[in-house]
């Protein structure tokens, strides 16, 4: 069974762990172990949910803003510029090759946790819709970039479906800090610029990767443009692949606004 890192996605603002914290991260680290690599589901399920326990009741402790998740290889940890909160996601094998995924969002102050909550199999309009950590487009998150006024840019991966891989872009509002919010109108992708979506999900072969990050110096976020392997799959997500050619979405007056067949420095 593959194993995803995330290691090289880690904040480098975070501190070192105090020593207290060593036998947790032991244990944390075998029961990664079983979630990743066990052969059965069942085994998989169990040692997800005590990591999920163990992990919750750390992070609670005093100083557990500051425990360190560079150990654990499987588990995604990004935080903001100013180190005011972090976001924690992992994802594991589940039934019938899908994935699930877990996370959390960690707040400096008092070390507040707000969990979320995996919906992504039951949301049918996942682009039109207004989300929040309890009703999630479960991701494992590797960039987050300051978009306004608390709100945050978030790229991550999605591996729900067993035969498609899928990257998401959307944006984490926490204009309320009780109430975080995933997602808001300021995707465009269609040449008018006049619909515009919460978030923007790219489906493509489990066979292919995928570029998807913000590029702090062209200041614009670059992909991989995607193209069914023959015309007849078109509309078949599953079937596409990169072409080799990047697309690009740049901020204009607020929204984030598509083009095709973009230059580096131009």
């Amino acid at each position: 069974m593959s194993a995803i890192s995330f290691a090289q996605k880690k904040s480098s603002t975070v501190a070192q762990p105090a020593p207290v914290y060593s036998a947790t991260h032991d244990s944390l680290l075998k029961l990664m172990t079983v979630w990743v690599n066990d052969s059965d589901v069942f085994h998989r399920m169990e040692a997800n949910g005590n990591f999920v326990k163990l992990l919750g009741r750390t992070l609670k402790q005093d100083q557990g803003f500051q425990f360190n998740l560079d150990t654990l290889k499987n588990v995604s940890c990004i935080s903001d510029p100013e180190n005011t909160f972090r976001i924690i996601t992992w994802m594991y094998l589940g039934y019938e090759g899908g994935y699930r995924h877990f996370g959390c969002i960690q707040f400096q102050e008092n070390n507040r946790i707000i969990p979320f909550s995996d919906r992504t199999e039951y949301l049918s309009l996942p682009e039109d819709t207004l989300l929040t950590p309890q009703k999630w487009f479960g991701a494992t998150y590797y960039q987050l970039v300051p978009s306004g006024k608390k709100k945050y840019l978030l790229i991550g991966f999605n591996k729900t479906e067993p035969f498609m891989n899928q990257k998401v872009l959307e944006v984490l509002d926490l204009t309320n800090p009780q109430q975080p919010v995933f997602g808001s109108p300021i995707f465009s992708t269609d040449s008018a610029q006049k619909v515009f979506k919460y978030r923007k999900v790219f489906q493509y072969s489990v066979m292919a990767s995928m570029i998807m990050r913000y590029e702090e110096k062209e200041k614009k976020i670059i992909l991989d443009h995607l193209v069914p392997v023959e015309e007849r799959f078109k509309g078949m997500y599953f079937n596409y692949i990169p072409d080799g050619s990047l697309d690009a979405f740049r901020m204009k007056k607020g929204k984030w606004i598509f083009s095709e067949n973009v230059v580096f420095g131009k």
